[in-house]
């Protein structure tokens, strides 16, 4: 959403992002020309009958909002935001374009979101996913003529900082995403502590944050010398320690289009990658610029992982060749495919 949105208001159109959530808890950085609305509406429900009411509530807020914008396109990120801007856009005439960033029947939804995203997504303008099976998956819900693939753009590394790409590759095994059951990091403690006897000077640096930090911590703990895994929680400028990783893995149970992923191969990095719905196998070339293994596979992982770990040279030919991540999903051509989804769909004026 914050590369979208700079994007187009560098490109002279008028953007403003909504969020249910405070400004306060914002962290990606907005071009100042951005006209930045947080609802602050993510209060808790404590019943059925309260959620039901609250969502009513937001509903009509950004019912609102979208008025108040008069905008020629609104674009709707996860599916409880698309299914609540598509009941708050009836009758205001505006193009609706709604947007799934996880694969939808791997993920947690609850029974009457997934209900109401059946009945409702078929009313949007169009259905914006980043993979094809995520596609096939749409294809069920609405007419394929309404579908548009778009994956994440990746930005080239030289284009976000003027501090030097390369640096010295250390012993260190990054991953980075939410603390969640969905990313799989006790499969990585696991397959890790199976082969961190033989790679002793090695290190597991985690970056992110959530639920499951205590019990990964007391994982990690029980399983592992005392340092060898980090939490490092979140990070600002998560490029330093990709600059300097040898081996990042994506242990993911299911995904959308791992950004983790593509940011890692655009700094050079020898990836790892479960082949998790959705995403990774569009990334990876396995035995090209990436391997990829089975999700939940503890031996397999650790296998992949002994396997760059004990070989320089190949996690050098890896790397050389996952920079090519940044042609083969660069930003000018994600934003292309936006720009002509916009001349599809908004009247022109």
């Amino acid at each position: 959403m914050s590369l979208l949105s700079n994007s187009w208001v560098q490109e002279g159109h008028a953007v403003t992002l909504v969020t249910l959530d405070r400004t306060e808890n914002d962290f990606y950085r907005l071009d100042p020309r951005v006209q930045r609305v947080g609802l602050d509406l993510l209060r808790p429900s404590s019943s059925a009958w309260r959620g039901l009411r609250n969502n009513l509530h937001r509903v009509r807020v950004v019912r609102r909002q979208i008025a108040a914008c008069r905008p020629d396109v609104v674009v709707s990120f996860i599916t409880e935001m698309n299914v609540l801007t598509l009941v708050a856009g009836v009758g205001l005439r505006v193009p609706i374009v709604v947007s799934e960033r996880v694969h939808p029947p791997c993920s947690d939804t609850p029974v009457h979101w997934a209900v109401l995203r059946r009945l409702l997504y078929r009313r949007s303008t169009r259905l914006v996913v980043q993979t094809e099976r995520t596609k096939r998956w749409a294809e069920s819900l609405m007419s394929p003529q309404k579908i548009t693939k778009i994956p994440n753009p990746v930005v080239s590394p030289e284009t976000q900082s003027d501090t030097p790409t390369r640096a010295p590759r250390t012993p260190l095994i990054l991953a980075m995403g939410r603390l969640a059951e969905q990313k799989g990091f006790d499969v990585l403690v696991k397959a890790f502590a199976a082969i961190h006897g033989r790679h002793p000077d090695w290190q597991l640096v985690v970056l992110g944050e959530g639920e499951l930090r205590p019990a990964l911590q007391q994982m990690a703990g029980d399983l592992l010398p005392a340092g060898s895994v980090q939490f490092a929680g979140i990070v600002e400028r998560p490029e330093e320690f990709l600059r300097r990783t040898s081996v990042f893995v994506l242990s993911s149970r299911y995904e959308g289009f791992p950004n983790a992923l593509v940011e890692a191969m655009a700094h050079g990095c020898a990836v790892i990658s479960t082949d998790c719905p959705t995403g990774p196998a569009e990334i990876v070339r396995h035995g090209i610029d990436g391997l990829l293994v089975q999700p939940e596979d503890v031996a397999g992982l650790a296998e992949a992982m002994d396997q760059l770990i004990s070989n320089e040279a190949e996690r050098q030919r890896l790397g050389s060749r996952a920079v090519e991540v940044t042609t083969r999903f660069g930003f000018q051509a994600a934003m292309a495919k936006w720009d002509a989804l916009f001349e599809e769909i908004v009247p022109a004026s």
